[in-house]
């Protein structure tokens, strides 16, 4: 039977998890806010108020003038999430000592927290793709594929004042672009051009930018026939996010969370025939600005 102690122990064990595996790609394309509520108003983007040029002169003695907005304000209610894993008794009597039931528990609960941040990228990435529709391209040997991703970067800055500042990449899309002479081209006199995930943004319309490469894998279901696949399928992401993310500012995408590190560790219910390992969390990924995004559908030929 699990004690106080143990559970405690369990407890920071999940938590230091969670911090090294919730899901990196999910926290960057949705960048942290934390709210301290689970219901709460934000204001709407407004897509239209940013580009006014209002006339602010004013007489002597007059009033200022006052500047206008289209934005809105808009409920937003966060999602409580729950997951858990049963241990046997007989799992538990196997493991015959205390340090084995400690390994079994420890064992159990990574793949708890591992399962738990597979499904906050894909509510993530489920939530993004509805906001955010895909733009079908090719990248082939002789496609300039910075210049595919400058376009819209381009499109976007043109169409909201927001130069996009990060690029996410699926694997494919990846080594395409890595290895794409335009790429290579950039790096003249080096025997060997290495383009790093981490460098590659000075290539770019915004030379600030940061870039992410999914390397995540998904798999159907345990009774289904495996097919495994990127995360990301064939998507390449270009957006906008700001550097302090808050409730209010216009980055394209958000995962509200009422604070920074959802996971209070985890809970053990003890049932008739073992203990039921329980980890809950309360977020929402949210589509707070979909045109200051892009995503491309690539095919690699």
């Amino acid at each position: 039977m699990a004690t106080s102690a143990n559970i405690s122990v369990l407890n920071q064990f999940a938590k230091g998890l969670f911090q090294d595996t919730s899901s990196p790609v999910a926290d960057f394309l949705a960048p942290v806010v934390p709210t301290g509520a689970a219901e709460f108003s934000i204001i709407d983007y407004g897509q239209r108020s940013g580009f006014q040029t209002p006339d602010a002169r004013r007489a002597i003695g007059g009033d200022s003038s006052a500047v206008v907005t289209d934005g809105e304000r808009i409920n937003v209610s966060l999602q409580p999430y729950a997951l858990h894993d049963m241990i046997d008794n007989h799992e538990l009597d196997r493991a015959t000592t205390g340090e084995g039931s400690r390994i079994l528990r420890e064992a159990r609960v990574r793949n708890l927290v591992s399962q738990a941040g597979n499904s906050r990228l894909n509510e993530t990435l489920t939530t993004l793709r509805a906001g955010v529709s895909a733009a079908a391209q090719t990248w082939g040997s002789s496609t300039d594929v910075i210049s595919a991703i400058d376009e819209k970067m381009k499109e976007i800055a043109d169409s909201i004042g927001l130069l996009p500042n990060r690029v996410v990449f699926n694997l494919g899309a990846w080594e395409a672009f890595k290895n794409s002479p335009s790429v290579i081209d950039r790096y003249p006199g080096s025997v060997t051009a290495a383009p790093q995930i981490g460098g590659i943004g000075s290539l770019f319309l915004n030379p600030d930018t940061q870039c992410m490469m999914s390397t995540s894998v998904f798999d159907s279901k345990i009774r289904q026939t495996s097919a495994k696949a990127n995360a990301l399928t064939s998507d390449v992401w270009i957006y906008y996010s700001s550097e302090s993310v808050d409730m209010f500012d216009p980055s394209a995408f958000k995962t509200f969370r009422v604070r920074n590190n959802p996971f209070g560790g985890v809970r053990v219910v003890q049932k008739d025939f073992g203990e039921k390992v329980i980890t809950e969390w309360t977020e929402a990924a949210f589509v707070n600005n979909a045109a200051a995004a892009a995503r491309l559908n690539v095919t690699v030929s």
